[in-house]
C-alpha cells in the first residue's frame, strides 16, 4: 500500500512543482525554489552529505522511504533526492509523514506553515486588489 505522503509527491509532480534527481534539486536550492528537499533513507552518504550541504532556504529532511518507493511514487525507477518547491505541498507532505512518524519533523513543519501562511496571505491580498481594481477602486 502506498502511503498518503508518497500520493502527495505524485500530486506535486503532476503540478510541476517538484525537481528529480541531484542536479536539477541543485539548481532549484541555488535559485531558492526549493522549499522542501526530500532525501531518501538508503541514499548514498556522499548524496546526503553533498544535499545538506546545499545553499538556499530548503528545509532537507530524510525520510523513511527507499530510493525504489520514492521512484515510483513519482513515476521514475528510482530516486534519492527530490525537492518541492510549493510550500503548501510540501507542507501537506510532511504533515501526512507527521502522523506516521510523530515528533519527527516538527522544526522543518513549522517553517513550512509559516511559509504557507504567507502564500496564502499574498494570494489573498492579490485576489482583493484585482476585485478592487476591477471596481475602480484603488
Amino acid at each position: 500500500m502506498i502511503s498518503p505522503a508518497l500520493n502527495i509527491l505524485g500530486i506535486a509532480r503532476k503540478a510541476g512543482r517538484v525537481d528529480i534527481g541531484d542536479e536539477q534539486v541543485s539548481s532549484a536550492a541555488r535559485a531558492h525554489s526549493a522549499r522542501l528537499i526530500i532525501l531518501a533513507s538508503d541514499a548514498a552518504d556522499n548524496t546526503a552529505r553533498r544535499v545538506r550541504n546545499l545553499p538556499g532556504n530548503g528545509k532537507v529532511v530524510t525520510v523513511p522511504f527507499t530510493k525504489d518507493e520514492l521512484g515510483s511514487a513519482l513515476g521514475k525507477n528510482s530516486c534519492a533526492v527530490v525537492s518541492v518547491s510549493d510550500a503548501r505541498l510540501a507542507k501537506n507532505f510532511l504533515e501526512k509523514l507527521e502522523a506516521v512518524q510523530p515528533g519527527g519533523y516538527t522544526d522543518a513543519l513549522e517553517e513550512l506553515s509559516r511559509q504557507a501562511e504567507r502564500v496564502d496571505r499574498r494570494q489573498a491580498e492579490k485576489k482583493a486588489h484585482e476585485k478592487n481594481r476591477r471596481k475602480k477602486k484603488s
